[in-house]
């Protein structure tokens, strides 16, 4: 009953996400083929950092964590994942996954516009504000099928990151608080288009 309940949540934000990239901007272009891990790793407070690019962005993964593409769902890029998503699991190792581990679900919008929030389709919605590095993130708590769970924002001139959390799997939990979750959100960062992609655009 437990893994029942487990999948319904999951099965619930998956159902949320889709609906609302289904309008998204695939002007990208980008081939998600080209989504790879950097073979360098930096240390920061004693925790190894791992650089993982999409080929639309990147973001730092620690230890214990790992970075899955996302099935491109809705067929919107040449390739079979989705480079404006990733799946970033806590002890997880495929994208089957998320189905056994906490994780954050990273969706970057270029297009602001397109994105409309999902917090009417959840149950004991609750708005919070979250400081991550420099910056507040802005978002709702909630409750799928009985599970916690979290939707942050974060608006970065005309496009935005959104970041769904599934907050508890099995025996395993994350939060919004955690050293690594705050790292993680941190280190996002867009490609800078115009150089091709060799360069970065800071959060």
């Amino acid at each position: 009953m437990k893994a029942k309940k487990i999948m319904a949540a999951i099965l619930a934000a998956l159902t949320a996400c889709c609906l609302l990239t289904c309008c998204g901007d695939s002007s990208s272009g980008s081939d998600s083929s080209d989504s790879s891990v950097s073979s360098s790793a930096s240390s920061k407070e004693e925790t190894k950092m791992t650089e993982y690019d999409t080929t639309v962005f990147t973001a730092s993964i620690p230890d214990g964590w790992t970075a899955v593409p996302v099935p491109d769902m809705l067929k919107k890029f040449d390739g079979k994942t989705n480079p404006e998503q990733l799946y970033v699991i806590k002890g997880g190792q495929t994208s089957d996954d998320i189905m056994k581990f906490p994780y954050i679900w990273v969706n970057y919008y270029k297009d602001a516009k397109v994105y409309a929030s999902a917090k009417s389709m959840y149950e004991n919605a609750q708005d919070i504000s979250v400081p991550i590095g420099s910056e507040n993130w802005e978002g709702y708590t909630y409750t799928s099928s009985g599970y916690p769970g979290c939707c942050l924002t974060y608006k970065q001139d005309d496009s935005l990151w959104v970041c769904l959390f599934v907050l508890e799997n099995g025996d395993n939990s994350i939060s919004v608080d955690d050293k690594d979750v705050q790292s993680i959100l941190s280190s996002l960062k867009v490609k800078n288009e115009k150089s091709g992609g060799n360069e970065n655009e800071s959060k």
